[in-house]
Parts: C-alpha cells; structure tokens; sequence
C-alpha cells in the first residue's frame, strides 16, 4: 500500500505541475491527454513491484525504483548523476493541491519533465519503442534506455533534461560519447542554437548500412508551440523520436 501511495502522490504532483506549464503557454486543452497517460506508465511501473523470491519482500524494488527516479531526476535538474545515488531526489515537498505555489517545482520546468514522460509512454503503447533501465550506472548511459520495436533495432541511451544548460553539462561530461544518445530537451533553446526552422533531430549519416545516426535531439517546446492539439503532439513527437 505505500509503494502504491508513493506512486499515486508521484503522478498526481506530476499532472498538475504539467497542467500548469500548459496552462502557461496557451495550451490548457491539450492537458487533459497526458494525464492519463502518466496513470498508465505509473501502472506499468507499479507491475514490476513483485515480492523478490529469496527474501518475500518488495525491498530490491523499492531501493531499484528509488535509484532509478534519482537518476532521472538529477540528469533533467542538473545534467549530472545524484552525488549519492541511494538516496531519493523530493520532486516537490509540496502537496499536489499545493504545488501551484510552489515556484521553484514550476521554474525548474518539472510540468516539461511530465509531459515527456506521458509522449514516451504514448509510443510505448503504440509498439513504436521499448523503454527499459538504463544500460549500466554510467553516465553515457542516461536515464532509461529505448529501443525501436523494429528489428535490428539497438538499444540508445535517453536523456530528459530541463535546459540546453544541462545538455551542454552533460555532452562536456562524455555523456555523448557513444554519438548515439537521445536527448529530450524541456524547452526549445538546442533547437533555436542548432535547428533554425528546420527539425531539431541531426542525422550525421545514412544509418542505412552502418546502423549509426547520431545524436538524436528533441524539443518539447518546439513541439508545443506547434502544436495545436494533443494528437498533433503525439505524431510530432514520434516523427522526432523516430529510432
């Protein structure tokens, strides 16, 4: 029951800080898609908290999912790994009733993070990827891990992060190393730097015979700005995403 509630609380804080960065930039009426999306990842994750056979408990769940979240969260705040990865990065100490007033949840682009989350699971349940943990504890290997449904498909290090600040942090790090991350920016700051009017996603090379495409970098922002409605987001997201 408390990992349940720990989950429920998550998602709940999540959905309204992303109903209001909506909220903000005209786009109130798309908000009421993602939720329910968020509802159906948290589920997903919720069906992974099975008693671990040796010990009859659900400890190395809790202590994984904790690791996890940390990881994630860091990356999207500051572009680095938690100084101590065993402990657990607070979303917002704020209740969800709340969390409108809590200014700095909102300034660090937490409601962006969320509605990453809900486009990624959106193609998740549509077979276009497959999201797992990250490959290793390394920093190349980002927050999760995804992987195109298609065959051949490899799986890439994913990255959200809240700002270009954070993904320059990251690529001086070595984050980038492998040239094959997919990095999921907040705001829309890369794609104005690197995108002009043109996509933010960067192919270096034809994958065709080499498998090998580069970075691949997407805009939350842009996406919304262009946005019209929620399925306009979903298809233009997936066209961005394309693995």
């Amino acid at each position: 029951m408390l990992i349940a509630l720990a989950l429920k609380l998550l998602v709940d804080k999540l959905t309204r800080l992303m109903e209001f960065s909506l909220e903000a930039v005209g786009k109130g009426p798309i908000a009421d898609v993602p939720g329910p999306s968020l509802t159906a990842l948290r589920d997903s994750v919720a069906d992974l908290a099975v008693s671990d056979p040796g010990e009859g408990t659900r400890t190395a769940f809790v202590n994984r999912a904790i690791t996890l979240w940390s990881r994630m969260l860091s990356l999207f705040r500051n572009g680095t790994l938690p100084a101590n990865p065993d402990s657990y990065e607070t979303l917002s100490s704020s209740t969800p009733n709340l969390i409108g007033a809590d200014q700095n949840a909102q300034a660090m682009g937490l409601g962006r993070l969320g509605i990453a989350l809900s486009l990624l699971q959106d193609g998740r349940a549509a077979g276009h990827w497959e999201l797992s943990p990250p490959a290793s504890n390394d920093l190349s290997s980002g927050a999760m891990s995804a992987r195109a449904t298609r065959q051949g498909a490899v799986d890439r290090p994913l990255f959200v992060v809240r700002s270009v600040t954070e993904a320059i942090s990251l690529k001086s790090s070595g984050a980038f190393a492998n040239d094959n991350a997919i990095v999921v920016h907040a705001d829309d700051m890369w794609h104005r730097m690197v995108g002009g009017g043109a996509s933010a996603r960067r192919v270096r090379v034809a994958p065709g015979r080499i498998g090998h495409v580069g970075d691949t970098h997407v805009s939350v922002g842009d996406l919304l700005a262009r946005s019209r409605d929620a399925t306009t987001l979903q298809q233009q997201f997936v066209a961005e995403m394309m693995l």
